[in-house]
């Protein structure tokens, strides 16, 4: 695949006439924009919802990495999308979700629901007791054209995250 630009001189007083290329080019760029939007709609939302409420209650907390603090977002927008549908599963969203094992046992630590970041696409990471919860989001993420990963980490208890990066 390649792209071709093509530079015009133009009257500031006239706007010029799309060309075949340009039109083409604009249709490309909206489709790829339409096709490559994480979106959960109401029907699959519900979908969702009903498929994982066999594992509520679960709780998780959902990070969405970002580069700033960005509400508009693409990742931002799907988190919500994300999280609403867990919640109505029956699923629990936790404050202090993350418990790491350190030193002196496990140790509660207050997550912001954005970080810096680049990564990309969704991961799960579950503890031993939120393994088949994980995978089974994991799964219905990926069935759903949503790259997604499933990462074990029994360095947690009690506890899912789920990572949004980049698309």
């Amino acid at each position: 695949m390649y792209l071709r630009l093509t530079i015009l001189k133009v009257d500031s007083q006239q706007e010029p006439a799309p060309t075949h290329e340009t039109k083409s080019l604009s249709k490309g760029i909206e489709s790829f924009a339409v096709r490559h939007t994480r979106n959960l709609n109401g029907h699959t939302s519900r979908a969702l919802g009903t498929e994982l409420r066999q594992f509520a209650p679960q709780n998780f907390w959902i990070i969405v990495e970002t580069g700033l603090y960005a509400p508009e977002s693409e990742q931002m927008k799907f988190g919500q999308q994300l999280r609403s549908a867990l919640l109505s599963a029956g699923w629990i969203e936790s404050q202090f979700i993350l418990q790491r094992m350190g030193a002196a046992g496990f140790k509660r630590t207050k997550m912001a629901s954005y970080s810096r970041g680049g990564d990309s696409g969704v991961v799960v990471r579950a503890d031993n007791s939120s393994t088949p919860a994980g995978r089974r989001l994991n799964m219905m993420l990926n069935e759903l054209s949503i790259r997604s990963s499933f990462e074990p980490d029994d360095t947690m208890k009690n506890a899912m995250l789920i990572f949004v990066g980049d698309q």
